[in-house]
């Protein structure tokens, strides 16, 4: 009857100076009810007893569905937040705060916004599935729905490039058979995913295609430039919004009331705030309280092709060992990468990358005519550089203080139960190349984090989005940080 399960389940229903007394008053009950967090002490048997054992709750800890290291507690909610970045990881945060009535101010180093990795002309618009249905498929699922529905929101606010055609991942090769088969049977509803043979795939796409296919109907594209222009813009003019351009942020410190300062050039005077969120891609290094996170920057070319009249039939995105995308009327080109190129972190262009860009659309889909007709010789492209994380989910939540957790790590070893982390100091990096998909439920993530909301998310997936998951799991392994 007496165990540990037994007293911990006590506790967890007890309320503030809940009393207990037990008719034993045997040793390893007391301690157990101590270890459970009663307060405990030896009384006056009951009846002709000698002794029995009585106690307390004299301080009831919440409890709690996260382990210790992952805890996401709840704060008050600030009236002024800095957003450092200029992309849609900003442009979605700055939605979701505003929805709270939170006041905002953006700091973009570039003279616009979206003139980092958030500045293609298209980009692609689908989940991120698996067949067991955990890890990312489990954030990318309902973060491309919610990415649907918070897309058709903003387009009844202003005008941008997007079409709901589909997304068409074609079976090219052996590998990718295995991989998607494994998907499939994850038993997604057909409306999300479903298989195409490969006549089905060439109805679908609007050319031929040798290749069966699995196809997302409710994906599509849309232009990450415009989308996140318009929304800087439209809620700049809703006065809940003040930006600032060409604000380069050299570091950010806390004051004695406990605000953060940021400092800097082309900044405007008292730039205080009551929490600060790093949404600044690859440049998370430049802070001094960011630049130990676990993620990877990484050179994206995509290459813009003139259309023809038989391009012009696509009209789904095409996913292959690359994407390409329907032409855009606007501009009546298709967008096609992207190469990934971890060595050279620059803007610059790369004929290589440029000639591989349409060399691998035609390896993936060979014996059609089509694809001789996409051509990347007038070198037009855009270069990028976006974040990635080992596990391809992004950082959410708040920094971890890295020198401080260090030092408690080497003093307390595996025991050690609460992480030392940067007050208001929060982050939202390492989307990769499907921040399309998921900023917008990541942005409503972290502005229910900051404002003490409910998450939209379960707990086991909040851990897998912590920004400091790979420390937590060295921890549990014993193992060093770095």
């Amino acid at each position: 009857m007496w165990n540990q399960e037994l007293f911990n389940g006590m506790v967890k229903l007890a309320k503030q100076d809940c009393t207990c007394a037990t008719f034993t008053a045997a040793g390893f009950v007391r301690r157990g009810l101590i270890e459970a967090g009663f307060e405990m002490k030896k009384a006056k048997g009951f009846g002709t007893k000698r002794d029995m054992i009585v106690g307390h709750i004299a301080q009831k800890q919440p409890h709690s569905n996260f382990e210790p290291l992952y805890y996401r507690n709840a704060k008050p909610r600030p009236q002024h937040v800095a957003i450092i970045g200029g992309g849609v990881a900003s442009a979605t945060l700055i939605a979701a705060l505003e929805k709270r009535g939170i006041q905002t101010t953006l700091f973009c180093k570039d003279s616009q916004p979206a003139e980092g990795a958030s500045g293609n002309r298209q980009g692609a618009v689908y989940p991120l599935l698996n067949g067991e249905h955990r890890g990312v498929s489990r954030v990318f699922a309902p973060a491309f729905l919610y990415a649907r529905q918070f897309v058709e929101q903003a387009a009844n606010q202003f005008d941008f490039d997007h079409d709901w055609c589909g997304v068409t991942q074609l079976i090219w090769d052996e590998k990718s058979e295995q991989k998607l088969k494994r998907m499939l049977e994850g038993q997604f509803p057909n409306e999300l995913i479903h298989q195409l043979d490969a006549e089905q795939t060439s109805q679908a796409i609007g050319v031929a295609s040798p290749h069966a296919s699995v196809h997302y109907p409710l994906g599509g594209w849309l232009c990450p430039a415009e989308l996140t222009q318009g929304l800087i813009r439209y809620y700049a003019n809703s006065g809940k919004l003040s930006a600032h351009f060409n604000a380069e942020i050299d570091s950010i410190g806390q004051v004695d009331n406990g605000q953060w300062q940021l400092n800097g050039s082309n900044l405007p005077e008292g730039s205080n705030f009551d929490a600060v969120i790093v949404a600044n891609g690859h440049e998370f290094s430049h802070l001094a309280q960011t630049k130990a996170l676990h993620l990877t920057a990484v050179k994206g070319q995509v290459s813009h092709i003139p259309t023809t009249q038989t391009l012009e039939a696509i009209k789904s995105v095409l996913c292959y060992d690359g994407y390409m995308t329907p032409h855009n009327p606007n501009t009546m080109t298709h967008c096609i990468g992207a190469s990934y190129d971890r060595k050279h972190i620059d803007t610059d262009f790369d004929s290589i990358a440029q000639q591989e860009n349409g060399d691998k659309l035609k390896a993936c889909i060979p014996n059609v005519d089509w694809v001789n007709e996409v051509d990347t010789s007038d070198n037009q492209s855009r270069q990028g550089i976006r974040t990635v994380s080992r596990d391809h989910l992004p950082f959410v939540g708040q920094v971890a203080n890295f020198e401080a957790l260090s030092n408690a790590y080497d003093e307390q070893g595996s025991q050690l139960h609460q992480l030392a982390q940067h007050p208001e100091l929060y982050c939202m990096l390492g989307l990769g190349s499907r921040g399309l998909s998921s900023a917008p439920l990541l942005a409503e993530l972290l502005a229910s984090e900051i404002c003490g909301d409910p998450l939209p998310l379960p707990v086991d997936v909040l851990n897998e989005l912590h920004p400091s998951r790979t420390w937590i799991k060295r921890i549990n392994k014993a193992k060093p940080l770095s």
